[in-house]
C-alpha cells in the first residue's frame, strides 16, 4: 500500500510543481484574431491616455459637475472596460514613475524608478521599441515633459527627480518625434539649438503651435518640440480665467484638447505612420497635482478636460480603424469622498463657481511677502495682510462667500505657521482647498496617493477590447500595447541593447 502510494505520489509531483510554476505567469502571449475588424494591409497604431491620480472617485466628481442633473454621461464612460491594481514592487501604494514605467516596460518597479527595474538597470519601452521598428512617436502633457510619466516612456534614472538629465536623454535620443508640454526650465539653450539641427520646430505658445499646423498639416511633416511653460502648464481654470475669453490671445498656452487636435490633425497625414503605424501617450497631468493640494473645483476642471482630450482622440478612432485606444490612470491621489461629515450631501453646483485654483491663490498670496505689511518685525501685521488676501480670493473665485469661525480659526493657525516659522505657504494652499470642499461636501484623507484601483478604458479591435475585461495588473497593460503592436521581441531587445549587449540589426 505504501509502495502504491509513493508511485501516485511521485506521477503527482511533476504535475503539480507544473502548476505551480504556472501560477507565477498571470497571462500568455497569444497570437489575437485582431484582422476580424481592421482594415487590413494598414499598420497598426495606438493611443495612450493617462488621466494621472485620476480614480473612479475623480470621474464621478467630474461627470457630475459637467451635468449636475446626471442626463450628461462623460465620452470615455462608454469604453470602460475593467479595472487596474497599481502597487509597485516595493509599496502597495505607488508613485507615478514606478507606476508610467510598469505601463511603458511591463516591469514592476521601485517608486521613483523612470525606465528601470527593481535592481536599478534600464529596461526598453514600447515608444523606444515602437520608434525602432520604424513608427512614428510622440507624448502630449501638461505637466513639465520631464515629469515621471512622460520620462517613463523615454529615458532611464535611477531617480525621478533628475529631470535635467532626462532633458539631456530627450535631446540626445531624439526618440520623440514630438512632444508637447511644459518644462522649459529643464532644457538649456545648447538644448534647444541641438533640437532645432535636428529638424525639430520648438515653439513656445499657441499661436507658434497654430502655425506649425498650418504649415505642415497638408503635408504631415511632424517633427514639433513644444515647450510653453517653465514649469507645468497652468491649469485649466487658471489659463481659461487669465486669457479673459479671448481664445485667440497669440502668447497663451494651448489647452490639452488644442494639443491633441494639432498632432492628430498632422497625424493622419504622415506617410510614416500611414506605412509602420505610430505610438503616441497622452497624459492629463494635473488632475494629479490639483488633488494634492486638495483643491476640488480644479480637479474637476482637470477631469473634465482630460474628457475632452478624449473627444478629439474619439473622433480619430471612428475614422482609424487600426488604431487601438487604451487608458488608465497611474493612481489615485487624495482619497476625496464625494460626501462628508452631513449624511448623504455634496453640492457639485458649488465647484462649478471655482475659477481660480488655489496654487494660483498662493501665488498671490506669495506676492505680500514683498510688501511692507511683511517687513521685518511685522509678523502680526503679515498675518493679518494674507488671512484678508485669502479671504478676498475666495469670495472672488470660489464659492465661498465668508469665512465659518472654525475655518478661519484653521487657516490663520496655517498662516501664523508660514509667518513665524517655515516662510512657505503650501500649507496655506491646502487650508484653501479644504475651505472650498467644505460647503461643497466634499472630503479627503490625504494630501498624497492612494492604494486603490483605477478604471480601464479600451476601443479599438473587437479582439483587443476583449483583453481589457477584468482585473489586471498595471505590467498587462504593456503587455496589451506590446501585443496589438507586435512589439513584444523589439522592446526585449531595447532592454539588451541599454544593457550592452550587441544584437543583430
Amino acid at each position: 500500500m505504501v509502495k502504491i502510494f509513493s508511485a501516485v505520489l511521485a506521477a503527482l509531483l511533476p504535475t503539480a510543481a507544473l502548476v505551480s510554476a504556472a501560477t507565477k505567469f498571470e497571462y500568455k502571449t497569444l497570437d489575437y484574431p485582431y484582422g476580424f475588424d481592421e482594415a487590413r494591409g494598414d499598420a497598426r497604431s495606438l493611443i495612450m491616455m493617462i488621466p494621472d491620480g485620476t480614480g473612479p472617485n475623480v470621474f464621478a466628481l467630474a461627470r457630475t459637475v459637467q451635468d449636475p442633473t446626471l442626463k450628461q454621461r462623460l465620452h470615455i464612460d462608454p469604453y470602460l472596460a475593467g479595472t487596474i491594481q497599481t502597487h509597485s514592487s516595493t509599496s502597495y501604494i505607488t508613485d507615478s514613475a514606478s507606476s508610467a514605467t510598469a505601463y511603458s516596460t511591463g516591469y514592476k518597479t521601485y517608486d521613483e524608478a523612470i525606465g528601470m527595474d527593481h535592481y536599478r538597470q534600464p529596461l526598453g519601452t514600447v515608444l523606444e521599441a515602437a520608434k525602432a521598428r520604424g513608427m512614428i512617436t510622440g507624448m502630449i502633457v501638461t505637466s513639465r515633459v520631464t515629469h515621471a510619466t512622460p520620462a517613463s516612456f523615454a529615458s532611464h534614472v535611477t531617480q525621478r527627480d533628475e529631470e535635467d538629465e532626462i532633458a539631456r536623454q530627450y535631446t540626445k535620443n531624439k526618440n520623440l518625434d514630438f512632444m508637447l508640454g511644459g518644462g522649459m526650465r529643464h532644457f538649456n539653450e545648447s538644448m534647444l539649438a541641438e533640437l532645432t539641427g535636428a529638424g525639430y520646430t520648438v515653439v513656445k505658445n499657441y499661436q507658434q503651435l497654430v502655425d506649425y499646423k498650418t504649415k505642415n498639416e497638408a503635408t504631415g511633416n511632424l517633427r514639433v518640440f513644444g515647450l510653453f511653460h517653465k514649469s507645468h502648464m497652468s491649469y485649466e481654470v487658471d489659463r481659461v480665467r487669465e486669457q479673459g475669453g479671448n481664445q485667440q490671445n497669440s502668447a497663451r498656452e494651448p489647452s490639452l484638447p488644442e494639443m491633441v487636435d494639432t498632432i492628430l490633425s498632422i497625424l493622419k497625414n504622415n506617410a510614416q505612420a500611414k506605412k509602420n503605424g505610430f505610438f503616441l501617450m497622452i497624459e492629463g497631468s494635473r488632475v494629479d497635482h490639483a488633488a494634492h493640494s486638495n483643491d476640488p473645483g480644479t480637479m474637476a476642471r482637470e477631469a473634465i478636460t482630460f474628457d475632452e482630450s478624449f473627444a478629439v482622440v474619439n473622433d480619430f478612432l471612428e475614422r482609424s480603424p487600426n488604431t487601438a485606444f487604451v487608458s488608465a490612470a497611474d493612481h489615485g491621489t487624495g482619497g476625496l469622498t464625494l460626501g462628508r461629515d452631513s449624511p448623504y450631501v455634496w453640492s457639485p453646483t458649488a465647484l462649478q463657481k471655482q475659477t481660480m485654483s488655489t496654487e494660483a491663490m498662493a501665488a498671490k498670496l506669495g506676492a505680500v511677502w514683498k510688501t511692507e505689511d511683511c517687513a521685518a518685525g511685522k509678523n502680526d501685521t503679515c498675518k493679518a495682510s494674507i488671512l484678508n488676501s485669502s479671504t478676498d480670493l475666495l469670495k472672488t473665485y470660489t464659492n465661498v462667500t465668508a469665512l465659518a469661525d472654525v475655518d478661519t480659526v484653521k487657516l490663520q493657525a496655517e498662516i501664523a505657521k508660514a509667518v513665524d516659522k517655515t516662510r512657505d505657504l503650501n500649507d496655506v494652499m491646502i487650508e484653501l482647498g479644504h475651505v472650498v470642499s467644505k460647503p461643497a461636501g466634499i472630503g479627503w484623507t490625504t494630501i498624497g496617493h492612494v492604494g486603490t484601483d483605477v478604471n480601464l478604458y479600451c476601443k479599438g479591435p473587437i479582439a483587443f477590447e476583449q483583453m481589457c475585461r477584468g482585473v489586471h495588473e498595471n505590467t498587462y497593460v504593456n503587455k496589451l500595447m506590446t501585443n496589438y503592436l507586435g512589439l513584444e521581441h523589439g522592446q526585449a531587445i531595447e532592454t539588451a541593447k541599454h544593457r550592452g549587449f550587441k544584437v543583430l540589426p
